[in-house]
């Protein structure tokens, strides 16, 4: 419903309406533009410093249906697709689309595909936490499941945890929040795909103050909480990535993203409903912009493969780190593959057409990571090594496809983290210097910290 960030703290490059709609409030825009600008507030006096600009494009100020929106989100993109490659869709509506009202999602995958922009779509809103107290009966009603246009194939749909604990909580801290939903999406596939950090509610159905509910309205500060914010958090923390690794095409900072999503510690006392459902790849905050050059070494490479074929990827394995394991240290290595999204609607519950699957060389085991399905688009494998015969050390990606993608080049992303926690590590320097990497391309740290140098912008609360 627009943006209007109070003051000097206006980041906004250029306002936009669309052409049938009328001028509206920007309470709730505003917001959503304040997470994505600056993260979660400190508290206490702030410095911040912005770390994007925004494009801000009215489409709504009303309940509208499905198609309406679809028309004016296709126009938003259309106009400024060569200016802007993140759109962020965080619709805040009382009531869910039906399932049998998709045009949305539709058309979002149809963007993505035509202009190669990157859409974050919020998993929310339900209002179950109204009546209820309880967060395993939520999330075991129906009424929580995805809803329109999260089910996209091609957005990065994003959920919400709860950022800080607090007495009376409905839920913990890294818990689900009490008014997010829950996949998986279309065919299984992983839903939401990864969850950001929010406030949460109490049981009495009040919002507790903390560095997560608190956010920028047109009028100040305002305490507020849902996917409407962590899912901008989210696509911040993704553009410090892209900025950082210089992917201008944004295939390998989702592989990135997802790559370094962390695993929660909370486990659903219901084992009907899995992690995947709840967390998708893991929770991503600002934990995700910190590297131990010393302990970890982060290997990528963007490249295709062709349908039907398997391609081996050879790690060197230096001296170094051979001799620490021969001494009972453990090398863990965490593989994440992420392929273009290559999707037809036609087919209905059959639309994805390409996936890929990581195994060791050599490995007839086919076993999926829990939750994984067959046709996901990213796939991830963790091993804990322990000897390495020779210096080299394989894996294995293999790609299938639908008919119609026989012999067609399939683009993907891949991630290689390789973790040495022995106190003499200094696994980046040891991993770069060996200079045997004609396969996987190399980067020697991650996102910087968002640090406070050189502020434009100070705000006291």
């Amino acid at each position: 419903d627009g943006v209007d960030l109070p003051g000097n703290l206006d980041v906004v490059e250029e306002h936009f309406v669309a052409s049938d709609l009328d001028p509206v409030a920007c309470e709730h825009g505003t917001m959503v533009a304040s997470r994505l600008a600056f993260g979660p507030f400190l508290q206490g006096d702030m410095v911040l410093r912005p770390r994007c600009s925004i494009i801000d494009y009215k489409i709504i100020n009303e309940e509208e249906n499905s198609g309406v929106l679809a028309k004016r989100i296709r126009e938003a993109v259309e106009k400024l697709h060569e200016r802007a490659k993140v759109f962020i869709l965080c619709i805040n509506i009382e009531e869910p689309f039906s399932w049998e009202d998709d045009e949305m999602s539709v058309m979002i995958d149809e963007m993505c595909s035509k202009y190669g922009v990157t859409f974050f779509v919020s998993m929310g809103n339900h209002r179950l936490w109204e009546n209820e107290d309880d967060l395993i009966r939520i999330l075991e009603d129906s009424d929580s499941a995805m809803a329109y246009p999260a089910d996209a194939y091609s957005a990065i749909s994003v959920g919400a945890a709860t950022g800080e604990s607090h007495d009376g909580s409905m839920s913990p801290k890294d818990g689900p929040s009490a008014f997010g939903r829950i996949g998986p999406g279309r065919e299984g596939t992983v839903k939401p795909n990864v969850v950001g950090l929010s406030g949460t509610f109490l049981r009495d159905k009040s919002i507790p103050t903390d560095r997560f509910s608190t956010l920028l309205s047109p009028y100040g500060f305002k305490v507020n909480n849902g996917t409407s914010f962590s899912t901008p958090d989210v696509a911040g923390l993704f553009m410090d990535i892209s900025k950082t690794i210089g992917d201008s095409e944004m295939l390998m900072s989702r592989a990135v993203l997802y790559h370094y999503a962390r695993k929660p510690e909370w486990n659903c006392p219901n084992s009907l409903v899995n992690a995947r459902s709840l967390f998708g790849f893991g929770i991503v905050d600002e934990k995700i912009l910190l590297h131990d050059p010393h302990h970890e070494s982060i290997l990528m490479r963007r490249s295709s493969i062709r349908a039907g074929t398997e391609e081996v990827v050879t790690i060197r394995i230096p001296d170094k780190i051979r001799n620490r394991m021969s001494d009972g240290h453990n090398l863990d290595i965490r593989i994440t593959c992420m392929i273009d999204t290559i999707v037809d609607r036609s087919k209905g519950m059959d639309s994805i057409r390409a996936t890929v699957r990581i195994q060791l060389k050599g490995q007839k085991n086919k076993n999926r990571e829990k939750g994984e399905k067959f046709w996901d688009i990213c796939k991830q494998k963790s091993y804990k090594v322990k000897t390495v015969e020779s210096n080299d050390w394989s894996f294995s990606i293999i790609a299938f496809g639908k008919e119609e993608m026989k012999n067609r080049m399939i683009p993907y992303a891949l991630v290689v983290s390789l973790v040495d926690c022995s106190d003499d590590a200094d696994i980046s320097s040891e991993i770069l210097s060996d200079g045997h990497y004609p396969i996987l391309g190399s980067i020697d740290s991650r996102v910087p910290n968002r640090i406070v140098t050189d502020p434009r912008i100070t705000i006291k609360p």
